[in-house]
């Protein structure tokens, strides 16, 4: 259940007077937040994306790139965190999307600027419920991820690394110039199969787009005749937790897919979730694997 915290949200300084919110229960829990920022933000957020962009290259020409998706990604380090880029990692968003979607957040956020060169192609369809690697840096506010291979859910490729699972997401879009709204967007599917998209979250200029992570959280890029650009984040919680919230869901996906969770490295065996130090909090007088508690 969705609750409207937009009152909450109104105490950050940068919020607009003219905010809005819309709120959607199916077929995932997401909301699409209009008018975020003051023009004055907007604009200060806005000047410095593309200086950003300049420091990378294509997703999928960079090492450990596990897809052919094309976009420009930069990861933003604790220094970017300023100039408006502040509010994606202070507590009052972070305690507005715990409070809106009912999820348990850690201190750990990855976040980075996407941008989609013109014309570029759908993205293929994913749900983001994955299991993702980070270093604990001892901050007591938060910790970007970045600071390790992120894109390993496995116990052996990153083997010092704590392991998290994303739980919130979000898309703020900014910088675009189409009102079309099946035009560079983020499309909601039913499924993996492209024949099953729902609708398309348009991108339109100072909205954000955010969703509870689920195993049926099912969206991709809906593809651009213009050159599109977005801030991209996840919030995080333990695994363990996610697997208690969501067991239902998941062994769905179990039984459809042979995975509870998304992989990163289906090749590889995936990371014992008895190794979380949650996992006795959430499944107490157990010591069942993932595949078993799926079974069970």
């Amino acid at each position: 259940m969705i609750n409207n915290n937009i009152v909450y949200l109104n105490q950050h300084p940068y919020i607009s007077d003219d905010v809005h919110i819309e709120m959607n229960e199916d077929p995932f829990p997401h909301i699409i937040i209009n008018n975020l920022f003051k023009e004055n933000i907007y604009e200060m957020i806005s000047s410095r994306f593309m200086e950003m962009i300049g420091r990378t290259k294509s997703y999928k020409d960079l090492p450990g790139a596990v897809h052919d998706y094309a976009a420009y990604i930069y990861g933003l380090k604790r220094e970017d965190c300023n100039y408006g880029y502040d509010f994606f990692v202070d507590d009052i968003w972070k305690n507005f999307n715990m409070a809106t979607f009912g999820v348990l957040l850690n201190k750990y956020i990855a976040m980075s600027a996407h941008w989609h060169e013109a014309p570029a192609k759908p993205g293929f369809i994913h749900n983001d419920y994955n299991i993702c690697s980070v270093i604990d840096d001892g901050a007591k506010d938060y910790t970007l991820t970045g600071n390790c291979y992120y894109s390993d859910d496995t116990a052996t490729m990153t083997p010092q690394a704590q392991k998290i699972a994303r739980s919130i997401a979000m898309l703020y879009y900014l910088n675009n110039e189409s009102d079309h709204p099946s035009d560079g967007g983020t499309s909601i599917y039913g499924n993996y199969k492209f024949h099953s998209k729902i609708k398309d979250i348009p991108p339109k200029n100072n909205s954000i787009f955010v969703f509870a992570v689920q195993p049926n959280s099912y969206h991709g890029f809906t593809g651009a005749n213009f050159n599109r650009s977005a801030i991209v984040q996840w919030f995080h919680s333990s695994p363990a937790y996610m697997v208690s919230k969501y067991k239902k869901l998941m062994k769905e996906k179990y039984i459809q897919y042979g995975s509870g969770f998304e992989r990163w490295q289906p090749k590889e065996t995936i990371w014992d979730i008895r190794n979380d130090p949650e996992y006795k909090k959430y499944f107490k007088n157990q010591n069942l694997t993932l595949e078993q508690l799926l079974n069970s």
